[in-house]
């Protein structure tokens, strides 16, 4: 975004987008003091536009069954393991400064107050925007059930299948999404005929919107897969498939292909042989018998670049080839292109004068 569009925005919006540009565009801090001292007035109108606004939504909200509720009154659920970065939390504050409006969230009582099921991200950046704008941003919607009507394990079902959704997530994570819902289908079998003849991946993959094979994948690396294992995949160090592969490798195997992959520096297309050539044997052999076979079957499978050309008499004999061969070619030829070809050996015979 250019500086004079930034500046512009940032006097409109009350400063809210200097939090969702890359530090290479922000101004400098003259510029955001000047620009924040002229969008004073407009920032406390916005906030009586925001409250305007909200007075007739309210009375949508609350025929919907939502309430408002004070962000200080509010608690995470301590089970999200899921990521929220900084970053998420100011684009996503950044969002609802423009909008001035924010999902309803999720809740439930519980014993130690009034816990988020779903919108812990919401509740951060209105936290946010709180703390740097002032008390408008203070309530937020939402749905809060009573007490024992949502319990742990339903909880954290809502939790998951929310999380799932979003692009941000580890793909581990994303992984366990699909199994809690799996293992809660398990359960929900015994009470709805209409599932004992549902297959899982056929389930989750219409719930997901994914096609069956990726969602056994998850389910397979969600269910198998070691912590270690996880911690490589979240980190890009193996592929998807290649998580799937090593999730179904024994416990002992998949320990000797991570320790393996920590003291060589292997090749995807390695890691790959390596994982097969486990799977391929009967018993456990030393990971240096594995790893050495693993480079020699690997080294075997590369195909080799030709030789870059040294000179020009070099390049024009690989053309000459070429030629050759598109001279027995099928196909009509593109005129056009031949042209281009003799035009580039015109110059380059005069080059050689």
């Amino acid at each position: 975004m250019p500086r004079n569009k930034l500046q512009a925005a940032l006097k409109n919006n009350g400063g809210a987008i200097a939090n969702v540009t890359p530090r290479y565009e922000k101004l400098t801090d003259e510029q955001m003091r000047l620009a924040a001292f002229e969008a004073r007035d407009n920032q406390e109108g916005a906030i009586t536009d925001k409250m305007a606004n909200s007075n007739r939504r309210n009375t949508l909200l609350a025929e919907m069954g939502f309430d408002w509720f004070d962000i200080d009154n509010l608690k995470p659920n301590p089970n999200n393991s899921y990521t929220i970065t900084d970053e998420d939390v100011n684009n996503l504050a950044g969002l609802i400064w423009n909008s001035k409006e924010v999902e309803p969230l999720i809740l439930r009582e519980t014993e130690d107050g009034i816990q988020i099921i779903d919108g812990e991200r919401r509740w951060r950046a209105c936290k946010l925007l709180a703390d740097k704008y002032g008390d408008a941003w203070r309530m937020v919607p939402g749905r809060c059930h009573k007490l024992g009507a949502v319990s742990d394990e339903q909880a954290n079902f809502i939790m998951h299948s929310s999380n799932i959704g979003q692009r941000n997530i580890k793909p581990s994570e994303r992984a366990q999404g699909f199994r809690v819902l799996a293992d809660k289908l398990v359960e929900w079998r015994k009470d709805d005929p209409s599932l004992k003849g549902v297959n899982t991946k056929t389930y989750l993959a219409e719930h997901f919107g994914v096609s069956e094979r990726t969602a056994q994948v998850l389910l397979n690396i969600a269910r198998n897969l070691s912590k270690e294992g996880n911690d490589l995949l979240d980190a890009g160090s193996i592929t998807q498939s290649q998580a799937e592969a090593l999730s179904k490798l024994s416990s002992v195997q998949q320990e000797s292909v991570i320790n393996a992959m920590h003291k060589e520096e292997l090749t995807a297309d390695e890691i790959s042989t390596l994982i097969e050539a486990a799977k391929a044997s009967k018993q456990e052999q030393p990971i240096k018998a594995l790893v050495a076979a693993t480079q020699t079957k690997a080294h075997e499978k590369v195909v080799r670049d030709p030789k870059a050309p040294k000179d020009v008499n070099g390049y024009l004999k690989t053309a000459r080839n070429a030629l050759r061969h598109a001279e027995n070619a099928e196909g009509e030829a593109d005129f056009k292109l031949l042209g281009e070809i003799k035009a580039l050996v015109r110059s380059i015979e005069k080059s050689l004068d």
